[in-house]
């Protein structure tokens, strides 16, 4: 299971891109994506195919300004980064975080960026 957030003008782009990947590496895949942009993107498959899927959709959806959060692997399947890149706001988010938890008690390490 995986959000997906991406401009709405590239809607149809991006479900032919998920369809050509997913072909590409066998995987079964069902999305249900809103007209803001965000969706969920489910797939089914070998957890190497899984990888190789999210990793390529992943790479292709950051190009265009969108994103892949991984909400749940597979257990079999290679450990795979939640978040994604954090782009130019990684600065921004650790500096939020060290004002509001200091001593880093709240879920050290689990956000983008390992913040």
């Amino acid at each position: 299971m995986a959000k997906i957030s991406i401009l709405p003008a590239n809607l149809a782009r991006t479900m032919k891109l998920v369809q050509h990947i997913a072909n590409g590496k066998q995987v079964r895949w069902r999305a249900l994506v809103y007209a803001t942009g965000i969706g969920w993107l489910r797939c089914e498959g070998k957890p190497g195919a899984l990888h190789g899927a999210l990793q390529s959709l992943r790479g292709e959806l950051e190009n265009q300004g969108g994103s892949v959060v991984a909400l749940h692997r597979p257990e079999k399947m290679a450990a795979f980064d939640a978040w994604g890149s954090a782009g130019d706001a990684l600065p921004l988010m650790k500096a939020v975080k060290q004002q509001l938890d200091p001593k880093n008690t709240l879920n050290p390490g689990r956000f983008v960026g390992g913040i």
